[in-house]
């Protein structure tokens, strides 16, 4: 895991090397271990320049995370054996070894253990086909000296973040948003489209579009082709290099075992690396699968678990993550985030962050890393992804409940609704109000704006309230295939992956999530809903694949808590320091700050509306928007 960035500039004052190196400074808390940069002056490389002999044309730059092969062999940029193709490059290549395997039976040669030089050799053998037989995370840059043209790479899901910027004569490109800021010209500015969206409907990271205008986001599972022409033009096209292939369907027992054989592959595949190992465990089902099957696979030195705990009442699951870590042998460490520290913190962690957010659910994970990372381990797996790829969340069940309908399967569906009375703790009222509000984009979008109305200005309000294309959107599907391709690739794990990014590399940690091996994902999409939802259980085939796995106490958990943090008392514990906050910001364009302060003095806010707020006035100071 790393940080790059890099700069392409036809015009005459070619690349500003000082500006390329402060752009790699910004992300050396991705990689501590090294750094580096490369520029290419008429068509010839010149690695780690001090000085151009001439105006370069392109510049690479990098910071290692070392995780592979922690020689100087795994030194980035990295070039091609015949200095034609240089790469920086950010993620991991969970099958290296394999693609290693095969492409030495070719008659490639190699000079280090990484997957980046793989990277390099399968582009040479195979071409832009070379991403289909990639099984990890990874966002990458190559340029190829020859033909003076840049590629760019994300991975399948997006678990690795790329962003550009540019325009005719000029494209910027970085792991990070700040790192683009440093680029020289106007100051950035909201994109009040997307500050339009957040406020009223809650979505971000939905759209290529980020919050800062002009910066975008390749989007997941993309490349982008960028040749001399395209450059000289500024008009860059990102083109999908994907497209999810259903796996066949199978009978209950068979598709119960092949699952559980995948998701066993896909942890073994994410537990390769030359440094230590940890599991983020919250005791929940997905997490907890991910740390069963780690100890069975690491029966000689089982990596440790990391898991944040409250004192506040509902908000610790203490009790499963020991029957776990009892089950497994793993030894455990808890974590407990303070209002103290979070005061002294908050401005590290905006700058960090990036963009407004919802929660401080994702402050918890970042003490959580902070933590690790104290502890000398770089690489940790999550169970991030599973509820997006199980369909764990109660609101999915509408849908998927909507789906059977159309199928005439009405018996089913009655059986799935009496029985998540017990198995999924949802009485009748709780489900018929869930069936309500998730079917109707139109009266979701009237309770939102009722909500928010109060504190957003009426200006703002008048423009944007009357929009509610992007909730219709996200509530809108044919079918399971197409929810599923819409939470993974655009709204639900987008946000979260974000966020998993940002606080992770903050403390120079590395997370692999087992859940969004490709595989795991075009084989649910075959198999029939019942294996998902059944009898009111969810996530059924996971929890019929971990027996054994994992106790049983958790694997037939009924209740679920996501990843709870107590967000208002964290918020009211720094109230003084928000509500100036909201005193220096009293004629926000978009907030109605003084209502906010008021309103939060006396206790009266919903608490997410209350951290979007925070956070985006937060997010304005730190970053200095206008």
């Amino acid at each position: 895991m790393c940080g790059i960035c890099g700069i392409l500039d036809r015009s005459p004052r070619g690349i500003d090397l000082s500006t390329l190196k402060t752009m790699n400074e910004r992300a050396a808390h991705r990689g501590p271990d090294d750094a580096g940069w490369w520029a290419c002056v008429g068509g010839v490389p010149h690695p780690e320049p001090e000085a151009l002999p001439g105006l370069a044309e392109a510049g690479l730059a990098h910071r290692r995370l070392a995780i592979i092969d922690l020689s100087p062999a795994g030194h980035q940029p990295m070039g091609s054996r015949d200095g034609r193709r240089w790469i920086v490059f950010n993620g991991e290549i969970y099958n290296h070894i394999e693609l290693r395997a095969d492409l030495e039976a070719r008659g490639r040669t190699f000079r280090s253990r990484t997957d980046t030089e793989v990277v390099l050799e399968a582009l040479d053998a195979w071409g832009l086909d070379c991403l289909g037989r990639f099984n990890g995370m990874w966002a990458f840059a190559v340029y190829d000296c020859r033909e003076g043209s840049l590629l760019l790479a994300r991975d399948r899901f997006g678990v690795k973040p790329l962003h550009y910027r540019g325009g005719p004569g000029r494209l910027a490109f970085a792991s990070e948003i700040k790192q683009l800021l440093a680029l020289p010209g106007p100051a950035p500015t909201l994109n009040m489209e997307r500050a339009a969206d957040f406020f009223l409907y809650g979505f971000s990271q939905h759209t290529p579009e980020t919050f800062f205008e002009g910066i975008l986001a390749l989007p997941p599972g993309h490349l982008m082709t960028v040749s001399r022409s395209d450059l000289e033009t500024g008009r860059f096209a990102p083109a999908p290099f994907w497209t999810p292939q259903p796996a066949p369907p199978l009978p209950a027992p068979e598709a119960v075992g092949a699952f559980g054989n995948l998701l066993s592959d896909a942890v073994r595949l994410r537990l390769r690396s030359d440094v230590p190992v940890g599991i983020t465990l919250s005791g929940g089902l997905d997490s907890s699968c991910v740390a069963g099957f780690a100890s069975r696979i690491l029966e000689k030195e089982r990596p440790r678990a990391f898991t944040v705990v409250f004192d506040d009442a509902g908000y610790s699951e203490r009790p499963w993550v020991e029957a776990v870590l009892a089950h497994t042998g793993m030894e455990g460490t808890w974590i407990r985030p303070g209002a103290s520290e979070m005061g002294t913190e908050w401005n590290d962690f905006v700058w960090h962050m990036e963009e407004p957010f919802r929660s401080l659910s994702h402050y918890s994970n970042w003490r959580v890393f902070r933590k690790i990372r104290e502890y000398g381990v770089p690489v940790v797996l999550s169970g991030q992804g599973g509820d997006e790829l199980l369909l764990g969340y109660e609101r999915y069940r509408t849908p998927a409940l909507n789906f059977e309908l159309r199928r005439g399967r009405v018996p089913a569906v009655a059986r799935e609704v009496l029985k998540a009375r017990r198995n999924a703790s949802m009485g009748l009222l709780r489900q018929a109000a869930y069936w309500i509000y998730f079917s109707f984009p139109g009266l979701r979008a009237a309770r939102r704006r009722r909500m928010v109305r109060p504190y957003l200005r009426k200006e703002f309000y008048r423009e944007y309230a009357p929009r509610h294309e992007t909730l219709k959107t996200a509530m809108t599907w044919r079918n399971r295939r197409e929810l599923q391709e819409k939470e993974f690739l655009r709204f639900q794990l987008q946000n979260l992956l974000h966020h998993e990014d940002r606080v992770s590399m903050a403390s120079s940690i590395e997370t692999r999530l087992p859940y969004l091996d490709y595989r795991l994902f075009e084989f649910i999409l075959g198999q029939d809903l019942g294996l998902l939802l059944h009898d009111g259980w969810s996530k059924y085939i996971l929890r019929r694949a971990a027996e054994g796995v994992i106790p049983d106490a958790v694997r037939w958990r009924r209740d679920k808590m996501g990843y709870d943090t107590p967000t208002g008392r964290l918020l009211s514990e720094n109230r003084a320091a928000f509500l100036d906050l909201f005193r220096r910001h009293a004629d926000d364009p978009i907030l109605n700050s003084p209502r906010l302060a008021r309103d939060f003095a006396a206790g009266r806010v919903d608490e997410l509306i209350l951290c979007s707020a925070v956070s985006y006035l937060s997010w304005r100071e730190r970053f200095g928007l206008a």
